[in-house]
């Protein structure tokens, strides 16, 4: 599955005019490694949410819709790409029905799947820390949790500090290309709104797990990744160069294999 959507993955990186070997930094990505190691459901939801953007370049939006609801059903992480989806057909594109059905769908299944959780256990998961988003930015990040200098070192310099740029590159892309007529922007800078916004206010569980926050970060990874590539292909080599070494990091981890 993760084959799947890194291939994916190289033809939207392919389809930018970018080198679409840089796929292989979405593979080798710390939450993918994690997630396959675990056999948790990451790497499908997210082969889903690639296939549902080509289908949505392709303005295949019926597709899109049904891709992004599987992809929320395999793991909720794919709303944040449905919310980067239906910003960009409200205000790229100017298709508002489409716009309200790319996050709509997806967002009523879930909520259809949480009415059954709450029949079946008595109550829904939002008691529970990891269901509480922040107000402030990456104030997980800077709580007590994550108590050691290790982790926090590791969780600014791959996630906070590439988050807080890429946010700020794609606000910067998106206005200049709104001030223009017509007034459209690059559907990966739409992507990073969302999945900035959700790196920036994940709960301190999140945080206190790196296990957790980068598999559950792999939204930044992938708009990353396709917005360098669709408007900075250059800047595609210094993401590669961050996070294609802390690959290693689960090699050291003892008894993570055996």
């Amino acid at each position: 599955i993760l084959s799947i959507g890194a291939g994916l993955l190289a033809y939207l990186l392919g389809d930018f005019g970018a080198w679409p070997y840089f796929a292989l930094v979405y593979s080798f990505w710390l939450g993918n490694i994690f997630a396959i190691r675990f056999d948790l459901t990451e790497p499908m939801c997210f082969a889903l949410a690639l296939a549902a953007i080509i289908a949505y370049r392709q303005e295949r939006y019926r597709w899109t819709i049904f891709l992004l609801m599987l992809s929320t059903l395999t793991k909720e992480l794919g709303l944040v790409i449905a919310a980067g989806l239906a910003l960009h057909a409200a205000f790229g594109r100017g298709k508002w029905r489409w716009s309200s059905l790319i996050f709509g769908g997806p967002l009523l299944l879930f909520l259809t799947w949480w009415g059954i959780m709450r029949l079946w256990f008595g109550r829904l998961p939002l008691g529970y820390p990891a269901a509480k988003l922040h107000r402030i930015p990456f104030q997980g990040l800077f709580s007590d949790r994550v108590d050691t200098p290790i982790n926090f070192i590791l969780l600014s310099v791959l996630l906070a500090i590439p988050t807080t740029v890429l946010l700020i590159a794609a606000l910067s892309t998106i206005w200049q290309k709104w001030r223009k007529k017509p007034r459209q922007f690059p559907v990966s800078a739409a992507l990073i709104l969302p999945a900035a916004g959700f790196v920036m206010t994940m709960p301190d569980v999140s945080w206190e797990d790196p296990v957790a926050a980068y598999r559950i970060a792999l939204p930044i990874v992938v708009a990353g990744l396709l917005f360098l590539g669709e408007c900075y292909p250059r800047r595609l080599k210094l993401i590669a160069a961050l996070w294609l070494p802390a690959a290693i990091i689960p090699l050291m981890i003892p008894g993570l294999w055996t």
